[in-house]
């Protein structure tokens, strides 16, 4: 099948940005819920980081309310 510059164009940029979006990492700060507190100090505060489409969570945390459906954090849009 031949392709138009045109789509040859548009098939890049939209590769282009498929692979941005898997390789780009995107680290957020997580607010901590329900008296949860961050237990390892403050230069290990906890974290979701996102590589590759999948997002890892970090840190310590303590002292919160542990009952079934009470949140810990809530999660990052991304």
């Amino acid at each position: 099948m031949e392709y138009t510059i045109e789509e040859k164009v548009l098939m890049h940029d939209r590769l282009s940005r498929e692979l941005i979006d898997r390789i780009t990492v995107k680290e957020f700060d997580l607010t901590l819920l329900n008296g949860w507190t961050n237990s390892a100090g403050e230069n290990e505060i906890v974290k979701a980081r996102i590589k590759d489409g999948i997002m890892t969570v970090t840190g310590q945390m303590s002292s919160g309310t542990i009952t079934r459906n009470t949140p810990i954090f809530n999660f990052p849009d991304g």
